[in-house]
């Protein structure tokens, strides 16, 4: 059992979820938290295409005025913080995270992390969709190619 964990069936985006004034009491580190992959099985989702929904990498939890009371630590970052997922070839690249292995996620002293939603508003919507959607962060090294430090890959959400 864990503190904090994602509904396993969540193919979309979760809602950015902010708590206030949070006490932890005694709660160990492995018994934290665990963000999970997308499952190979999401792939060829009618909703989502050749590659697996991306909901449970689309997540943020947002803490502010958390305390700890007693004898464990669950290895949080202090009052103020955020926690999100290891999405691979983005998280790494954010500023103020420390990666938590056992967790699957980032630990943040960043409360400026949001979400970049698209939402077509076409009336075949539900039919048709745009994705993947890259966002990638670009440094002209000099090269004809550049250099993508961050590539992070958006799909659509499950109707």
């Amino acid at each position: 059992m864990r503190a904090i964990f994602l509904n396993s069936g969540g193919k979309d985006m979760f809602p950015i979820h902010e708590l206030e004034n949070i006490v932890f009491e005694d709660v160990a580190p492995e018994a934290m938290m665990e963000f999970f992959d997308p499952p190979a099985k999401w792939s060829g989702h009618q909703d989502c295409g050749e590659f697996p929904c991306t909901g449970p990498w689309n997540t943020v939890f947002r803490f502010v005025g958390t305390s700890y009371v007693g004898d464990v630590d669950p290895g949080l970052p202090g009052a103020d913080f955020s926690l999100i997922p290891d999405t691979p070839n983005y998280s790494e690249h954010l500023t103020g995270c420390e990666f938590k292995e056992n967790w699957n996620a980032w630990a943040c002293d960043n409360l400026q992390l949001g979400m970049l939603l698209f939402e077509s508003e076409d009336s075949d919507r539900l039919d048709r969709s745009v994705q993947p959607v890259y966002v990638r962060d670009y440094i002209d090294d000099g090269t004809a190619t550049g250099t993508y430090t961050m590539n992070n890959k958006l799909n659509s959400m499950a109707n």
